[in-house]
């Protein structure tokens, strides 16, 4: 005849594996949450990556494009970064305030196409931004200005809209 385990026995071993299943899953999930902060920083932490606070102008200044005061849908963010800062700006424009607009940038070369970074496509769609990815057409020019200390690469693209205004989305790089 076999012998059954004492009830006082079965529910220590279902300590111990309830215990060692803590143990294990714990860390695990720990782990878990340190990579998922450091991979998507709170904003305002200031931690590279991080979404700041920012007020139009401080965008307007990082990115060297002053907002026509006649824009509107106007946007705008500003993106700490380990190695660079990221500004991007999106509004629209009349159309007749469009070649005025162009004409105070300090790009050389206007081109069709599409030459923003990449990167920079994410972050105005963060902001609330159309996304330029999906345009069809768009006239692009790139500048580089020299603010004390940095180098800030900007890209401006603008799309005509068939009310006859233009988008414009503009994304600035601020290195040391």
């Amino acid at each position: 005849m076999k012998r059954q385990p004492d009830r006082q026995f079965i529910r220590r071993r279902r300590l111990v594996i309830a215990l060692l299943t803590g143990a294990v899953l714990l860390p695990v999930a720990l782990l878990y949450w340190v990579y998922e902060t450091d991979r998507r920083p709170a904003d305002d932490s200031g931690r590279p990556g991080s979404w700041m606070s920012a007020t139009a102008e401080q965008v307007a200044d990082l990115t060297r494009v002053p907002v026509p005061t006649l824009a509107v849908d106007v946007r705008w963010g500003h993106q700490n970064g380990f190695q660079y800062d990221l500004g991007v700006q999106s509004f629209r424009l009349p159309g007749e305030q469009t070649g005025t607009f162009r004409d105070g940038l300090a790009v050389a070369e206007w081109r069709a196409g599409k030459p923003l970074d990449p990167g920079t496509d994410d972050g105005l769609v963060h902001i609330g931004a159309p996304d330029p990815r999906t345009e069809p057409s768009m006239t692009c020019g790139l500048f580089e200005s020299r603010p004390p200390g940095h180098v800030t690469s900007t890209s401006v693209c603008l799309a005509p809209r068939p009310d006859g205004s233009s988008q414009i989305w503009v994304s600035a790089v601020r290195t040391p």
